[in-house]
């Protein structure tokens, strides 16, 4: 049976008048208009933001982001050219297709409050809501349509992204951007009606208004010198609020942008008889310095381990602040001038590479912003605690920390959206040192030590040279055993209910080399393998095993599609003649030889290609199935011989 047939009892049914060719590809062009960009793209998800916006992204960020609310106001004859245009952001996801996320039975039935809940708010004083069966299950999604039509309540579809094709896209691109998690939810509220209570988010919300119009009211908030983070949503009754501060009605294509904290109500309008739907996208949830520094799942929940020499688990020896230390990261937190309440800045994460350089964290941000000043205009830290932030190297540690729990929670990398066809027979290229290579996505990675030794690759690559390995840390004069591993989101599942993608064991003689590969590649640049050090370093990777160990390791890499082939760059006069076209393919450099002995290379790269190319609304779910299965069936062990072992970890559970 072919994977296709496999699934297609599997597919939602489609609209009577939606033709399947009309579903076979997504037809949003996030690249179309503004700020330009494309796939290929580095920074595809902040120009997929700034063409949302219509606004520079320098200028959001410097006027907008974490600051103030900011709202895309259309004009008639801009309204008209979008509305015109089906390929259009604002078409992403029609009145259609939320009610088939509501009627859909495969793979599961929507959920009560996990995918689905209805709403109201009535009088200014009391929210209602539908209730679930014993199973968790909508009770009966008929009788929710209908309290829609008839009785004026909500729809709120939360996380979309999980079955619907373009909302993971936009969701999955920004968090390339953000560096954070990225969710969304669809609101659907009939004419002149309001679905919640007046509140403000712990989060920074966009929202893309898609059908009818909805009237906003932003407001001060009343709350900010007891709760000045504003790191939990709070609602607020008629009497509560504060003045109000700005009062408009939203259109269809339009954008607004509310910063953390912002107290707003929204109601849709009643003429017209339309209802009003929106798509909101939120980040930065708990990402302050302060959840950085304090956050429980990093700094006291050891990760789920595992990968010794003997295949048992490892804990990791996580190194927490002092109780003093921790008391008064707290105390700090209610000054609202204090820096430790100010949101992590944009892609934190993918600027500071910590393993083999423990002082790189705080030589990058510590001085400058923690110990300086404080973040965004806030108060500096005391001299003794960031002392001790420096001396114990735990910016570092909890940076890595917090970037192994986002990897691991995080969506995967959209597929390109033109992957060649794979023959029956064609296998993946056998690397050499003249092959090419980059990342598959940006920031798609990165390299942790698990052991927090916050060693050195000097003192790793002296160790191993010497003939007398890394000790256990329990040794006299002996450097401990750093557990490195490589963690990407490019096999993560698109719910937090699938285990996240394998993650690769990195030997310490490969580090430099890892690290050198990922920062080279953040932007997706192509790469030579042979300029790695691994091959140019003659005192640490002169040696032949640490060579062939340096290709396995890019080899399984490739296998799983974290890494692909490049082709080399073109010279700069080359590259000046012409520009090269924009579309992303996979390219397979013609020199490589191919190999034929291993079967299961071959069988994985056909599945990824089915799995990539399946992307209408119908058979969102064979996405997440295929992932699913190709974990089970091959990523779960290592598909050659080598010293490179895969792991894979729970995910944070919804």
């Amino acid at each position: 049976m072919s994977f296709q047939e496999s699934t297609k009892d599997r597919r939602l049914a489609s609209p009577p008048n939606e033709s399947q060719s009309q579903l076979q590809s997504s037809s949003v062009d996030w690249w179309g208009c503004g700020q330009g960009g494309s796939y290929s793209d580095a920074q595809r998800g902040q120009l997929l933001l700034a063409n949302l916006l219509r606004l520079p992204p320098d200028r959001f960020e410097s006027e907008f982001w974490l600051r103030k609310p900011y709202r895309l106001q259309l004009s008639p004859s801009e309204s008209a050219a979008i509305a015109a245009d089906p390929r259009h952001p604002m078409h992403m996801l029609p009145l259609g297709d939320v009610k088939r996320l509501l009627f859909r039975r495969h793979p599961r039935p929507a959920r009560w409050l996990h995918d689905v809940d209805a709403t109201k708010w009535v009088h200014g004083k009391k929210r209602l809501a539908l209730g679930a069966g014993s199973d968790g299950e909508v009770r009966d999604p008929a009788a929710c349509w209908a309290a829609f039509e008839r009785q004026g309540f909500s729809i709120r579809m939360v996380m979309p992204q999980q079955w619907h094709c373009a909302a993971f896209e936009l969701c999955s691109f920004l968090q390339e951007y953000f560096g954070a998690t990225v969710g969304c939810a669809t609101y659907l509220t009939p004419p002149g009606t309001q679905g919640f209570a007046p509140h403000y988010d712990d989060v920074e919300v966009f929202v893309l208004q898609l059908e009818g119009t909805k009237r906003w009211r932003l407001y001060e908030r009343p709350d900010v010198d007891t709760r000045p983070a504003g790191d939990t949503t709070q609602q607020f009754t008629e009497k509560e609020l504060g003045p109000c501060i700005d009062d408009f009605i939203l259109h269809p294509g339009e954008v607004l942008y509310l910063p953390r904290g912002t107290v707003h109500q929204a109601m849709a309008q009643a003429a017209g008889g339309t209802h009003s739907l929106h798509i909101t996208f939120s980040t930065y949830q708990k990402h302050t310095w302060l959840h950085l520094l304090l956050d429980a799942d990093v700094a006291q929940t050891p990760a789920a381990g595992g990968g010794g020499d003997d295949g048992a688990d490892e804990q990791p020896m996580h190194t927490a602040l002092a109780d003093h230390a921790q008391t008064e990261l707290r105390r700090l937190a209610r000054d609202a001038s204090a820096g430790v309440l100010d949101d992590l800045p944009a892609n934190l994460l993918a600027k500071s590479f910590v393993v083999g350089n423990p002082n790189a964290a705080w030589d990058d941000w510590g001085r400058t912003v923690l110990a300086a000043h404080g973040g965004v205009g806030g108060a500096p830290l005391p001299a003794w605690l960031a002392s001790e932030l420096e001396q114990a190297h735990f910016l570092g540690l909890a940076m890595d920390r917090y970037a192994a729990k986002f990897l691991r929670n995080a969506l995967p990398p959209p597929p390109p959206p033109l992957l060649p066809a794979m023959e029956e027979e064609e296998e993946l290229p056998c690397l050499s040192q003249e092959s090419w290579v980059r990342m598959c996505a940006p920031r798609c990675a990165r390299l942790i030590d698990e052991a927090e030794t916050c060693g050195e690759f000097d003192a790793w690559e002296k160790e191993e040279s010497e003939g007398g390995g890394i000790g256990s840390g329990a040794d006299v004069g002996v450097a401990p055993r750093p557990r490195l591993t490589l963690v990407s989101t490019v096999l993560n599942g698109r719910s937090l209910a699938e285990p996240s993608g394998p993650a690769f064991e990195v030997l310490p003689s490969l580090a430099r080399s890892a690290q050198q590969l990922l920062r080279l590649s953040a932007g997706m640049e192509p790469v030579r393998v042979g300029s790695l050090s691994a091959f140019t370093d003659t005192t640490a990777g002169g040696e032949e095993d640490v060579r062939e160990d340096c290709i396995d390791l890019l080899e399984q890499m490739m296998e799983y599609g974290v890494l692909v082939s490049a082709a080399a760059p073109l010279p700069s006069n080359a590259r000046n003649a012409g520009k090269k076209d924009s579309s992303a393919t996979v390219t397979i450099l013609p020199n490589m030889q191919r190999k034929t002995e291993k079967k299961p290379r071959k069988k994985v790269r056909r599945m990824l290609g089915a799995v990539c190319k399946i992307k209408p609304f119908s058979s969102y779910y064979a996405v997440v199935a295929a992932s699913v299965k190709l974990r089970n069936n091959h990523l779960s062990k290592p598909l050659s011989k080598s010293r490179i072992k895969i792991r894979q970890k729970k995910r944070t559970t919804m």
